[in-house]
């Protein structure tokens, strides 16, 4: 999850952590707004002129199981919102 809730325009990554009791790898996808998922690092990409801020990002983790030895996870949602300044 994001370490705040709110991070400011210039912001150019924000670091992802989650963790599996399991110990089975993370992953994460972007479900909405300007970033793409880099390795364990959300990248914030270009916000178009004439946007409203605060802009909304939600990132997803989520966690395949094992077959027959361990449960998939449920995906994780957490937001986060980038104002202007």
């Amino acid at each position: 999850s994001a370490a705040s809730d709110v991070y400011k325009r210039q912001t150019e990554t924000v670091p992802l952590h989650a963790t599996s009791d399991c110990g089975l790898p993370v992953r994460y996808y972007v479900k909405e707004g300007p970033a793409e998922v880099e390795g364990t690092n959300l990248r914030l990409t270009r916000i178009p002129p004439r946007t409203k801020f605060p802009v909304k990002v939600t990132v997803v983790a989520w966690q395949y199981g094992l077959a027959g030895r361990v449960q998939t996870a449920e995906p994780v949602e957490r937001s986060f919102y980038i104002v202007r300044e």
